[in-house]
């Protein structure tokens, strides 16, 4: 099966999805992104229709840190970046932790969340992403 999808990739941006056609509406928050993974927070809340920054910004993370593979991304309908507000060291707890669990030094930690948190603060990098079976590549896109 061939997927194909488009997506602004912004970093502590807020993003919107279903799970089902008609379910309702979820929220992450993209911590950090590459060619093979994100890491995002996740929140508990479901909304009928899709909820602004405004309400979305209010909210705490269930979980403070989720890494998967790029692909989880082909399985979530009605993607969408809804909105962005500056990352702090508290959004980035669950991600140190993580770090620190993998054996990365305080060094590495520090200087990947002040390039976070920089790119934070920039336009959204428009990507799309293709999968083809097993097989997820990641495109720039105009």
């Amino acid at each position: 099966m061939n997927i194909r999808i488009d997506i602004d990739i912004l970093w502590g941006g807020y993003y919107t999805y279903r799970e089902k056609k008609d379910g309702p509406f979820s929220v992450f928050r993209l911590l950090d992104f590459n060619k093979d993974a994100l890491h995002y927070a996740l929140y508990s809340e479901e909304f009928k229709e899709r909820p602004s920054i405004k309400n979305i910004v209010k909210l705490k993370p269930m979980i403070g840190h989720i890494p998967q593979e790029l692909g989880v991304l082909t399985n979530w309908l009605d993607l969408e970046l809804t909105g962005n507000s500056p990352l702090t060291d508290e959004d980035l707890f669950g991600y140190s932790v993580y770090l620190n669990e993998l054996g990365a030094d305080k060094a590495f930690v520090e200087d990947r969340f002040a390039n976070l948190k920089g790119f934070n603060k920039e336009e959204p990098l428009k990507f799309r992403l293709v999968q083809v079976g097993d097989n997820v590549e990641l495109f720039l896109r105009e």
